[in-house]
């Protein structure tokens, strides 16, 4: 085990990390739709459905993820890294395009700054969310073996 860590607490972490972040963001992304007028920012209300649907299916898997690592079942762990790594990498991509279309209009040094440490975050984020369920999914695989 990497740093003498067990994998499996780390997987119901990550699971109630991706609930959390997920609901947090649905949160915003609604209200912003909400207050939203549909007829002049179609391209954009598209973009920030984009990325509800994607927390939704999100927020799915992370529960498929705890209830993998709570039953050592490496499909459902398996089932957490594919949608995680498909999701993840789309979301990461949905928000350097909102990112790039409010830097399009508000080309400020401080939002560029918080552009590039928030893309990095999130490809930390994605790293992580894939790194500990796989960590543990061998592991399983190993215990399997022996």
């Amino acid at each position: 085990m990497c740093f003498k860590v067990n994998h499996q607490y780390c997987c119901v972490f990550i699971g109630v990390l991706a609930i959390i972040l997920g609901l947090l963001e649905i949160g915003f992304k609604s209200d912003e739709l909400a207050n939203s007028d549909w007829n002049t920012n179609a391209n954009w209300n598209s973009v920030m459905l984009t990325c509800i649907i994607s927390w939704i299916i999100m927020i799915l898997a992370a529960v498929i993820l705890i209830v993998g690592a709570i039953l050592r079942d490496r499909k459902l762990l398996l089932a957490w890294i594919i949608v995680a790594l498909v999701f993840g990498v789309a979301l990461i991509i949905l928000k350097i395009i909102i990112f790039a279309c409010f830097l399009y209009k508000h080309n400020v040094e401080t939002h560029q700054l918080l552009f590039g440490s928030l893309t990095i975050v999130n490809i930390l984020l994605v790293f992580l969310f894939v790194y500990y369920p796989y960590a543990y999914r061998h592991d399983l695989d190993e215990e399997q073996y022996e």
